[in-house]
């Protein structure tokens, strides 16, 4: 039985049967995390595409290797 007692303790109170929800602040926050994660997003793709622009500029168009004359590093533009 003391089981059943602590049990009815660890129970939230009612909200006295009114309604809450997040509100206009909740929804800002969820925007701007939404708008961040876009903004993010975004970003990663046009790096991922420069660094594979930069990669295909180092190879020889015609046998796909390395270009001679180097480590295989460019330098940093």
């Amino acid at each position: 039985m003391p089981i059943i007692g602590l049990a009815g303790l660890a129970l939230p109170a009612a909200p006295d049967n009114q309604e809450h929800s997040s509100g206009f602040l909740g929804f800002l926050v969820i925007f701007l995390l939404a708008l961040a994660v876009y903004l993010l997003v975004r970003n990663m793709t046009a790096r991922l595409r420069r660094m594979n622009y930069r990669h295909e500029e180092e190879l020889d168009p015609q046998t796909g290797a390395p270009r001679a004359g180097g480590d295989g590093t460019s330098a940093r533009r």
